[in-house]
């Protein structure tokens, strides 16, 4: 179970990786995310193209995009804020998967969960193993209609229950082993494409006004400080600010300046083209209780393409302090823009060498623990 939709989120996440290279030894069904909360109407503005994105991913069904690779988008029921609909939602959800189970000849697979308040609809049944993908401190997310404390609930479960529980944050990692024995602390891995980009600059580049600061990824307000950067872009109205995501409405602000540009959604496959063409990355994580925990793929994506980065200052980032700008104030995200600036325009540039791990060798690792479990072969 997924924690992205397949159809329409970025394919850089872990499980999506993963899933695409465990399809080259096994027999893989992606079931598209069913969400952890149901978006509000009244304050979502983007609640509408929420619904038409969903609604086009369900209209697909059952899909083979591989050889060996099915995804399945299945009608679900957000309700997660009351005990009738919860069970409403496993009782559908639980429906569905039976008869993609059904029809593609499935019996006692191994579960691997992204999104834990898929559990509940797979708990009872049969299954070889389950492996629970934490990398995200999900009951932290800040949504409107978010029941964090049944997420929180339902996570703890999974943590008893999983035979590998997986985290990329040496923060969760530690507070998982207190509860299990079976956590496994990994890096973010980068898409190999990322480190030998030779492809043109993208159209909608082209005639933005260098320097251009680029930022790729999710605005959400628990992992985007989308104020910080308002004031940034306020203050150096000569370097121009490039988004490459969906906007969050907590952006609006920002897209009332002159300098600052959305490019809107991009597919994973052409975000190599943007980063490689950005002068300096930046990554203004939001210091919320998610943003001290997580570990971008961003970051590591900007890495292996050899960028400068300023980065706000999270566990994350000082990991790579030898290496990245952390700005640990507004002024220090002006000082380090004009200092890095003034590098790019006289060339001089030194980029110590940093330990970058591929998601091939990422899901061998992962493999080699499953294997090693008898929870598959190959």
């Amino acid at each position: 179970m997924g924690g992205e939709d397949w159809w329409y989120h970025s394919h850089a996440h872990f499980d999506i990786q993963i899933m695409k290279r465990f399809s080259r030894r096994l027999s893989v069904l992606y079931i598209c995310s069913i969400g952890m909360r149901m978006p509000s109407i009244r304050k979502d503005k983007h609640f509408w193209l929420r619904i038409k994105r969903k609604i086009n991913s369900i209209l697909r069904g059952l899909q083979k995009v591989s050889p060996q690779l099915y995804v399945y988008s299945p009608v679900p029921l957000p309700l997660y804020r009351s005990r009738f609909g919860r069970f409403l939602n496993a009782l559908i959800l639980r429906i569905q998967i039976h008869a993609v189970y059904l029809y593609l000849g499935i019996k006692n697979p191994l579960l691997w969960i992204n999104t834990p308040t898929a559990w509940p609809a797979m708990e009872k049944d049969g299954k070889r193993g389950l492996v629970y993908q934490r990398t995200d401190d999900y009951a932290a997310y800040d949504f409107d209609n978010f029941n964090a404390q049944y997420v929180a609930k339902v996570d703890m479960k999974l943590l008893q229950r999983a035979d590998l529980v997986i985290h990329v944050s040496e923060e969760l990692h530690k507070e998982a082993k207190e509860i299990t024995s079976c956590s496994l602390l990994l890096p973010q891995g980068v898409d190999e494409m990322f480190f030998r980009f030779n492809g043109s600059t993208p159209e909608d580049l082209k005639f933005i006004p260098r320097p251009i600061l680029g930022y790729v990824g999710s605005m959400d307000t628990h992992k985007f400080n989308s104020q910080l950067i308002f004031q940034v872009a306020r203050n150096l109205s000569e370097c121009s600010f490039v988004m490459v995501g969906i906007p969050h409405p907590s952006t609006d602000e920002l897209r009332k300046l002159p300098n600052v540009y959305f490019l809107g959604h991009k597919n994973h496959e052409a975000i190599p083209g943007y980063i490689h063409n950005f002068d300096i990355c930046i990554l203004p994580t939001a210091q919320t209780e998610w943003g001290l925990k997580c570990r971008p793929v961003k970051l590591m994506e900007y890495l292996a393409a050899r960028k400068d980065v300023i980065a706000t200052p999270t566990p994350a980032s000082k990991i790579f302090k030898d290496r990245i700008h952390i700005a640990e104030d507004f002024t220090s995200w002006i000082d380090l823009i004009l200092h890095l600036t003034s590098l790019n325009n006289s060339g001089i540039k030194q980029y110590p060498d940093v330990e970058i791990t591929t998601w091939d060798s990422i899901s061998s690792i992962i493999f080699n623990q499953l294997e090693e479990k008898k929870l598959v072969s190959y």
